[in-house]
């Protein structure tokens, strides 16, 4: 069965402890070789409290040059998932419990700067709606107007650089190729 999700989405493992927010369906349906691999039976459950049970995945389309993406260890591809055809109703209390459970193990608590786990369990507890969730667990990035044009600056002067390097290379290369050619 394709399921039309809508986002954000939690995804997890029956026995795992993390547990994963997507945002956007291009973040979601993006993966590579090596983590579908050891992607089974993932849960999903969407901010309208609905829970699917992933059973398989199909490729759609490589990503990059046939798949060799730089960001990506392995081949990066497009995939689409189906899922089990009874899909059930996950409140959201019962999500929140979850969370509150498995999250704390992860290696990944105490880089996010929780000073404890019953801080955190109390905030995941008093969210009001999936979102609220998905806010805690991955707040979106938001950069101001200035940052986003410091980083377009910062781009662009790496790639003039870097053509400057090439160009200046590429005509070393040909003086010595005309050097040894005219002798």
């Amino acid at each position: 069965m394709k399921a039309k999700l809508k986002y954000p989405i939690f995804s997890f493992a029956p026995k795992g402890n993390m547990i994963y927010v997507f945002r956007t369906e291009k973040l979601y349906t993006t993966t590579n070789t090596k983590l579908l691999m050891n992607r089974k039976n993932y849960i999903v459950v969407d901010s309208t409290g609905t829970k699917f049970v992933e059973t398989g995945a199909n490729k759609v389309k490589w990503l990059g040059i046939y798949g060799y993406c730089t960001r990506y260890q392995g081949r990066a591809m497009t995939i689409e998932y189906e899922y089990k055809d009874d899909p059930e109703v996950f409140p959201l209390e019962q999500l929140q419990a979850l969370i509150a459970d498995r999250y704390p193990k992860t290696c990944w608590f105490k880089e996010e700067c929780w000073n404890s786990a019953d801080e955190f369990r109390q905030t995941i507890l008093n969210c009001k709606t999936f979102e609220e969730v998905a806010d805690i667990l991955m707040p979106k990035l938001r950069l101001s107007f200035w940052q986003r044009i410091e980083e377009g600056f910062i781009r662009i002067a790496f790639i003039i650089l870097s053509v400057m390097f090439l160009y200046y290379v590429v005509w070393q290369i040909i003086q010595k190729f005309w050097q040894w050619f005219t002798g």
